[in-house]
């Protein structure tokens, strides 16, 4: 919820940065927040500026809010009306996943959520930071500075910062999951190879039908 009205108050730059040749994605994932800028380098800055003072702006919009809570609520509630492959895809990631929340949690938790907890919750996740991203080009080094000057977050310590870790599949056993709450067909399927050549590794992509 952050996130969208983060990129909700942003919509109206968004087709001045297009039009300005730049491209900015901000999105949420399990342990924090992706955000991420490109095109030309002279005005990155200025982009980079607008995007972190909106994710560090102390008063979200309760009337926006209202709105895009009911958007997402009807997008947990129709999760069964997507397409079966995307199905599958989520309950695998769901299955393999150390930190995850199904879509009926989720609901759960809109019930009673409010503008004043997601503001808690930006600035309990804005408190403490830890940075971890790819830049190049001329303006690399500056950009990294920038994020730094403008959140003013404290660092975290090793402990505190979140790893991405994925559940191992036990070894010589199958493990299947059915679920009987909804109609769809669907399936999917993953192979555990325990081999340290990389070449080997590919072997199962190439197997993946095209298209």
């Amino acid at each position: 919820m952050y996130t969208s009205l983060v990129n909700d108050v942003l919509a109206k730059y968004a087709y001045d940065a297009s039009l300005a040749g730049l491209d900015y994605v901000f999105s949420n994932y399990d342990r924090g927040v992706h955000f991420s800028v490109s095109r030309y380098n002279e005005k990155l800055p200025e982009l980079v500026k607008k995007v972190l003072e909106t994710m560090k702006n102390k008063k979200l919009n309760p009337a926006r809010f209202k709105v895009l809570m009911e958007d997402l609520k009807q997008r947990y509630e129709n999760f069964y009306l997507m397409q079966p492959y995307q199905i599958t895809d989520y309950w695998l990631g769901y299955l393999l996943s150390d930190l995850a929340w199904t879509p009926k949690e989720c609901l759960a938790e809109m019930d009673t959520l409010t503008v004043e907890e997601v503001e808690a919750h930006r600035d309990q996740l804005l408190h403490g930071v830890y940075i971890e991203g790819l830049s190049h080009g001329n303006e690399a080094t500056s950009l990294l500075d920038l994020y730094e000057k403008l959140l003013g977050s404290h660092p975290v310590t090793l402990s505190e910062k979140l790893t991405e870790r994925s559940l191992i599949l036990p070894k010589g056993i199958v493990l299947l999951t059915v679920s009987t709450l909804h109609t769809f067909i669907g399936s999917n399927f993953v192979y555990k190879l325990d081999v340290p050549n990389p070449k080997v590794q590919a072997y199962p992509e190439l197997a993946k039908p095209s298209g």
